[in-house]
């Protein structure tokens, strides 16, 4: 037993051996970790004795390994060219750029190989902290990273694995998804179509649940039809065909603003009027100047307020590396947008 205990201190042991061995779940370790208030007693004592017994070095120990500065500031995000991300990445930069340090800018194509392979790459000394978009299913990997020697601050996504392991500023995404569909409900309509998002993302997830509740709620019997995308424009033309093999539906919500384009796109070209013939509803604003004379409701998000706080938890961070972690939760505003 000896034997193996100081084989695993020789090969570096990581938060998976002590959950494996304390027989919890990463993200407990990582609570454990980081003192948080939701775990129990005896779970803290199984985690700590098989810290003990391992030999796990977390936080500090390893960040000492990491004595080089780059004076560079990681952001990877699902899509770097939506709008959106660019707004968040305008807003780090605004708190970030008087500090001199560069931005490192990369994309996963919300393909959780791709982020993969690319947090293992800026985890290689390349930045000082890392703000992290995820596209999901890389928990592990990413608690790695993070107690490795690479602080992360994750924004927008906020996996449940992850939830107080590190600092995070997320929009509420379950409550603006409720009131989006309830506003939308509440003109009558007895036909919903739904475009979700990717159910590996957080945001998609909790959208959905916020989405259901609300029909739950408000009109029960409503007849729903709902469709899977990847938070692309492609995605929403491609549902919106879809729906309208079924005839026109009279209202239809896109859970993102890129596939709420495609869809608008699909069914101005097939002749729907929109706020006549279909109530239309956008998680995020949409380009309405091809829509003169129309109602739409939107969830109005503020991305670049969102990249700021991010900013600012960076710049915390960076100056203390052993601060309690921030749980920052953004609300969004439902509005209707008549030109």
């Amino acid at each position: 037993m000896l034997k193996k205990e100081r084989s695993k201190e020789r090969n570096n042991v990581t938060i998976k051996d002590v959950a494996e061995d304390a027989g919890v779940s990463t993200a407990t370790v990582s609570r454990v970790l980081n003192k948080s208030p939701l775990v129990t007693e005896d779970l803290i004592e199984r985690v700590q004795k098989s810290i003990a017994k391992l030999g796990y070095r977390p936080n500090a120990a390893a960040r000492a390994l990491k004595t080089k500065k780059t004076r560079a500031i990681g952001i990877l995000v699902p899509d770097i060219s939506n709008p959106y991300f660019m707004h968040i990445i305008k807003g780090i930069e605004d708190v970030i750029s008087p500090l001199e340090y560069s931005l490192l800018m990369a994309s996963s194509d919300e393909d959780p190989m791709k982020e993969q392979r690319l947090l293992n790459v800026l985890a290689e000394d390349r930045c000082d902290c890392l703000v992290l978009a995820t596209a999901g299913s890389n928990e592990e990997v990413i608690e790695a990273v993070h107690f490795g020697g690479l602080p992360i601050v994750l924004v927008d996504r906020l996996p449940e694995e992850l939830a107080d392991s590190m600092d995070a500023v997320v929009e509420d995404n379950y409550g603006a998804a409720y009131e989006l569909t309830q506003r939308v409900l509440e003109q009558g309509v007895h036909s919903l179509a739904v475009i979700h998002g990717p159910q590996t993302a957080s945001t998609a997830q909790q959208r959905a649940a916020g989405v259901r509740a609300a029909i739950r709620d408000t009109a029960p019997r409503v007849a729903v039809t709902e469709y899977y995308g990847d938070f692309y424009f492609n995605s929403g033309l491609r549902a919106a065909r879809r729906f309208l093999e079924k005839g026109c539906p009279e209202a239809l919500l896109a859970m993102n603003n890129l596939m709420a384009m495609g869809a608008l796109s699909e069914l101005l070209k097939r002749g729907c009027k929109i706020g006549t013939d279909l109530v239309f509803g956008s998680y995020g604003a949409v380009d309405t100047l091809m829509l003169p004379g129309t109602t739409i409701y939107y969830v109005n998000q503020s991305p670049r307020a969102l990249g700021a706080s991010v900013g600012k938890l960076v710049k915390r961070r960076l100056h203390d590396p052993e601060a309690d972690v921030v749980y920052d939760v953004v609300k969004q505003p439902v509005l209707v947008q008549r030109l």
